[in-house]
């Protein structure tokens, strides 16, 4: 005799019918009473408000201990002294470094224009150039003084914190010395 498909369902049907009651005449063992009251319990409602303030309590901990950890390795800015000096040489495109404290990166950028008549004949070149630069350790800047051996054209401080300086100079450094520091208000 060939068993169809519909007589295994409802054999295995039948069969698990009979297992839960069984079950539910047997008696229950402690340790599954004491696991189904817990799981029962009616805090557990407020499971995912706890694992939310959990969670959020941690995030605030780990921001508050960076912010914490960098204020104590930092150094103290009595003791910090930050100026670039630059020397821009005649004919050169680029500048060289004479002395540098506190200066984690630098870069000058020149800007060449050329003024042409009708005819194509050079009339005018200018030359514009801006400073970048990146201080190595933060410092509590109120301003910034730029000086030079010969009189600067003028210039403008694009941008500057107390992690960097942009200073844009209309006009050619050729031949000048120029330093660039950085007032705090512990030495202004």
């Amino acid at each position: 005799m060939a068993t169809s498909r519909a007589d295994i369902v409802t054999w295995a049907g039948v069969g698990t019918v009979a297992v839960v009651e069984a079950t539910n005449q047997a008696p229950v063992p402690g340790i599954l009473r004491w696991a189904t009251a817990f799981l029962t319990w009616p805090l557990w409602h407020y499971l995912p408000l706890l694992l939310l303030t959990v969670v959020g309590a941690l995030m605030l901990a780990t921001r508050l201990g960076q912010k914490g950890a960098r204020a104590l390795t930092s150094t103290p800015a009595v003791s910090l002294e930050t100026a670039i000096e630059l020397e821009f040489r005649v004919g050169h495109q680029d500048a060289q470094v004479v002395q540098m404290k506190n200066i984690f990166y630098w870069y000058t950028f020149a800007f060449n224009v050329e003024a042409r008549n009708r005819k194509g004949d050079l009339v005018r070149t200018a030359r514009t150039w801006t400073l970048f630069v990146v201080f190595d350790r933060q410092v509590p800047t109120i301003g910034l003084r730029v000086d030079g051996n010969i009189t600067l054209p003028a210039y403008e401080i694009k941008s500057f914190s107390g992690r960097h300086a942009i200073i844009y100079f209309s006009g050619d450094l050729a031949g000048a010395t120029i330093k660039v520091s950085a007032n705090t208000a512990l030495n202004s």
